[in-house]
């Protein structure tokens, strides 16, 4: 049995991966979103796989304390024991402008999310990502995260931090960033990775 968390996964690409790895049986997934009820009603509809379920959980990037938050109330109220994939699909892109045009309060809003949100994922999750026989934090990306015209769109930046990063102090965990136009990457992929990025193309459309 396999057990995912997707951040962002209410609405979106991570509601569509969601749906795509949804299907399988024997299979874990926990949608972490800013308005659980919002979501409770966005994923009622989902097909579920035998054996398999959805477990819905407050997390706002915006709030430091809620990654934190959120691994004891799943530990404690469902259980759970362990993460195989987390996966920090959650971000936000408002507001492109070139530089002259971008608020500071616009730049702080998308390092927030983009950038210290998937900083804290990590840091609290790590301890059950350490649990897994196979563990993976795959970070959903995009152009966005390119340096290219950075200097026109200065919110960029966010993103690129994240892009680069580096490597994770725990070797046993793979980091892998999933991007635009990954269809054309991923054949050579472990299957669960593959499956994923998979998702996150046919997602686009769920």
């Amino acid at each position: 049995e396999l057990t995912y968390l997707i951040t962002g996964a209410g609405r979106g690409i991570g509601k569509g991966i969601l749906s795509a790895l949804m299907t399988r049986p024997n299979t874990t997934i926990i949608a972490a979103v800013r308005d659980t009820s919002t979501a409770t009603n966005s994923l009622s509809t989902v097909p579920v796989g035998k054996d398999s379920k959805i477990i819905i959980v407050k997390l706002d990037a915006t709030i430091d304390s809620d990654p934190s938050t959120a691994v004891e109330i799943l530990k404690s109220k469902h259980n759970i024991s362990k993460i195989d994939v987390l996966l920090s699909n959650a971000g936000l892109l408002d507001g492109i402008a070139p530089v002259l045009e971008t608020s500071p309060d616009t730049v702080r809003r998308h390092f927030e999310v983009n950038t210290i949100g998937p900083l804290t994922l990590i840091q609290a999750f790590m301890p059950l990502l350490l649990l897994s026989p196979s563990p993976k934090f795959l970070v959903i990306t995009s152009s966005i995260g390119s340096i290219t015209d950075m200097e026109k769109f200065p919110v960029r930046s966010s993103r690129m931090e994240l892009e680069g990063s580096g490597e994770l102090s725990h070797q046993e965990v793979h980091l892998i960033r999933i991007w635009d136009g990954l269809e054309e990457k991923y054949a050579s992929l472990d299957p669960e990775i593959k499956a994923i990025c998979q998702a996150y193309t046919d997602g686009l459309n769920l």
